[in-house]
């Protein structure tokens, strides 16, 4: 199966046959698709570990407020 970092080169290929049809509803979402902090390798090792902390604490909440 595809890992995150094999997508990014399609997700990148999409945007560029959108843009080219003028469809800027969905260039606007795979853009921001692709600037998801767990998309893009690049970030600063700080950058992914708040994305994790919030990805972490956001889940938490969900699954108290399911509990409660």
């Amino acid at each position: 199966m595809f890992g995150l970092m094999d997508q990014v080169p399609l997700l990148e290929l999409l945007l560029y046959i959108h843009a080219k049809s003028g469809d800027e509803e969905q260039v606007t979402a795979l853009i921001a698709l692709l600037q998801q902090p767990a998309l893009n390798v690049h970030n600063p090792p700080s950058i992914r570990i708040a994305h994790v902390g919030s990805l972490e604490q956001r889940f938490l909440q969900r699954f108290a407020g399911e509990l409660l």
